[in-house]
């Protein structure tokens, strides 16, 4: 698949950090606990998506400036509008990178989807599958 770059980076963070968030991915994917509440921001980031209408509010700093750019969006409704509204968010699995993977049910379709959100429960990632 040939994609666009990203038009920004993310913030790089020092080896102690970095450490810190591989032995706390490590623990969420060892008792495979989805994050309270990621089924709802990704139900919310799903349908804002579908209608074009984000909510920034959910989204950390990085992410938000990703999909401020209409182009984008735009993207994103063509590949979540076809499938129509969410029906059903259902948790999976805790990915080894420390996101929560659910399967999406749309009124016509499904997907396997990730999101990976920080500290604050802000929207760092999502990727489908």
């Amino acid at each position: 698949m040939n994609r666009e770059p990203y038009p920004f980076s993310w913030p790089r963070v020092d080896a102690a950090t970095a450490q810190q968030i591989l032995a706390s991915n490590k623990v969420r994917f060892q008792a495979q606990t989805p994050i309270p509440g990621s089924d709802a921001v990704l139900r919310r980031l799903i349908d804002a998506w579908r209608t074009s209408t984000p909510n920034y509010v959910d989204m950390a700093p990085e992410y938000s400036e990703l999909w401020k750019n209409k182009n984008r969006l735009s993207l994103l409704q063509l590949r979540w509008a076809p499938a129509g509204a969410v029906q059903s968010v259902q948790f999976l699995h805790v990915d080894d990178a420390g996101g929560d993977v659910y399967e999406v049910r749309q009124e016509h379709g499904r997907s396997d989807t990730a999101i990976y959100l920080n500290a604050d429960g802000l929207i760092e990632f999502v990727t489908s599958m």
